[in-house]
């Protein structure tokens, strides 16, 4: 294996619903970059992946916002 491949971040499928995924996205809408993030983020799909991470973002705030279930 190579030295680079040793180095590299772990790669994880995005969860919306993971408070430290919906933190480094956050982190990426300030910085423009996925450098300060510690895993690389794989998606089930072959979308574009920031597309499909902002998609699946806005639709869990939205749920959270609008669609909040009555006792």
């Amino acid at each position: 294996m190579s030295k680079i491949a040793l180095s590299a971040r772990p790669i994880v499928l995005f969860d919306v619903t993971n408070p430290d995924h919906r933190l480094w996205t956050a982190e990426y809408l300030k910085t423009n970059t996925w450098g300060h993030c510690p895993v690389q983020f794989a998606i089930g799909s072959n979308r574009n992946l920031t597309q499909e991470i902002f998609t699946q973002m806005v639709t869990y705030y939205t749920t959270q916002e609008f669609c909040q279930v009555k006792a």
